[in-house]
């Protein structure tokens, strides 16, 4: 993220950016401006344009493209990247950040549940949540379950 690079440059406070940005986002605070610039929170759409609009630069100049499509920014789905593993199966990668509190704790309830690695435990996550889906729509239908 080059956000608080860009505001230096153009040589702007931050109380003067959070008064702007007040605007479109009316808990915009210096401390919260702070948080985004260090790039632990991402903004929405309206703030990303307004940033824009006040700076005269694109999303692209603040943002990378796969933390905007992250934060959903200009309205495209995360970004999954596809690694073919072979003819009949592939593997979907996708990335998402996390507190380092939050990953110490992650981390000591998926080694304590018995999955070997954060991804044992998130494929078994999204498999238990697809067949709750399908479950639910089952339902829906009138289809005995």
């Amino acid at each position: 993220m080059n956000l608080k690079q860009i505001r230096e440059e153009k040589e702007y406070t931050q109380p003067e950016i959070v008064d702007y940005l007040k605007i479109v986002e009316p808990r915009m605070t210096v401390p919260l401006l702070s948080i985004i610039e260090a790039g632990a929170v991402l903004t929405n759409k309206e703030t990303l344009k307004a940033l824009c609009h006040f700076f005269g630069v694109n999303p692209s100049d603040i943002y990378t493209e796969s933390e905007m499509n992250l934060s959903n920014c200009l309205g495209r789905e995360v970004a999954v990247s596809v690694k073919k593993v072979d003819r009949h199966r592939s593997t979907l990668r996708q990335g998402y950040r996390l507190s380092e509190s939050a990953y110490k704790s992650l981390k000591l309830a998926v080694f304590h549940l018995g999955y070997e690695s954060f991804q044992d435990w998130y494929n078994n996550m999204v498999l238990k949540t697809v067949m709750e889906y399908e479950k639910q729509a089952r339902a829906d239908k009138g289809i005995a379950v």
